[in-house]
């Protein structure tokens, strides 16, 4: 089922709560549309609200679910989710979330190991939940920081769509890496 991770565990690494102003669908919608940006984009993070790994610079790049695959968020992708999502109020979202660290080292990038997260979002009116699981490497960026940059992204997201000011449409109310 698209948008729907088969095998997701139940041992989660991180989660977060919050409250959210959008009905589920749009939501849901503006989850996709950040996180395609984000692929797109292909740029480097920098940040002073997340603390960046000494010296490394941090690329994110993200996968929808379908069923026991993940496909990797394009234009083909994102169309194809704005139409199901038009048609289905979907109350869970998964993603493979693939963090990409470089080290500049004499003018050219160095890749280090990445990590990749499982995300799963629940979706539901008011609000919903966050859940993260840290499927391998070393864990560099902290799970408090990937959670803030998603919802800072979603954030942006819906004040494009709804054309209304920077005041947040996604309001955190609990956050925790276990």
């Amino acid at each position: 089922m698209f948008g729907v991770y088969d095998n997701f565990p139940d041992i989660i690494h991180g989660f977060a709560h919050f409250e959210c102003n959008s009905s589920p669908s749009e939501l849901g919608s503006a989850i996709i549309r950040a996180l395609y940006k984000m692929n797109r984009r292909g740029r480097f993070l920098s940040s002073h609200k997340i603390s960046t790994p000494l010296g490394c610079r941090i690329r994110l790049e993200f996968g929808v679910a379908d069923g026991t695959d993940f496909n990797y968020i394009d234009e083909d992708v994102l169309n194809l989710s704005s139409d199901i999502l038009s048609r289905v109020d979907l109350d869970t979202l998964d993603f493979l979330c693939v963090v990409r660290y470089y080290r500049i080292e004499k003018r050219r990038r160095k890749p280090l190991r990445f990590d990749y997260y499982l995300l799963r979002f629940t979706l539901s009116s008011g609000g919903g939940e966050v859940r993260v699981f840290h499927e391998r490497g070393i864990r560099r960026l902290p799970i408090e920081d990937l959670i803030l940059i998603l919802v800072d992204s979603v954030n942006r997201e819906l004040s494009r769509a709804r054309g209304r000011g920077r005041h947040p449409h996604v309001k955190l109310t609990r956050l925790r890496a276990l």
